[in-house]
C-alpha cells in the first residue's frame, strides 16, 4: 500500500503507481467487501442485489463486448494474434459443420 508518496517522482510515476494500487489492493478491497455485503444474510435484500449485480458486471456477464480476449487488434502480441486467428477460423467453420449436418454437403465447400 501506498502511505507516503515520493517527491522525487513525476506526475506521470506517481500516477502508474497510484492506478497501480487502485488496480490490485484497491480493487481486492472493492471485491471483498461486495461479496460479503452479498453473501450476508443479515444484509438488506437491495444491498445484497446491488453487490451481487456490481460482482456479475465486474465478471462480464453484462456486457460481452468487454470480453477478455477482445484487446485492440493494434495492443496484440504475435501469439495473440494467432490465437485470433484460430478462434476466428473454428467460429467460421462451425456454420459450416451446423449446415452440412442439417442439409448434406454445400456446394461452396
Amino acid at each position: 500500500m501506498i502511505d507516503d508518496f515520493d517527491d522525487d517522482q513525476s506526475p506521470e510515476e506517481a500516477r502508474d503507481a497510484l492506478d497501480h494500487e487502485l488496480r490490485t489492493v484497491g480493487a481486492r478491497a472493492a471485491y471483498q467487501a461486495l461479496l460479503e455485503v452479498c453473501q450476508d444474510t443479515k444484509a438488506p435484500a437491495p444491498a445484497r442485489a446491488t453487490s451481487g449485480t456490481a460482482l456479475l458486471r465486474a465478471a462480464g456477464y453484462f456486457n460481452r463486448e468487454n470480453d477478455r480476449d477482445e484487446k485492440p487488434i493494434h495492443e496484440l502480441s504475435m501469439d495473440e494474434i494467432e490465437r485470433r486467428i484460430q478462434k476466428l477460423n473454428r467460429q467460421s467453420a462451425e456454420p459450416k459443420r451446423q449446415r452440412r449436418r442439417r442439409d448434406g454437403p454445400d456446394v461452396f465447400d
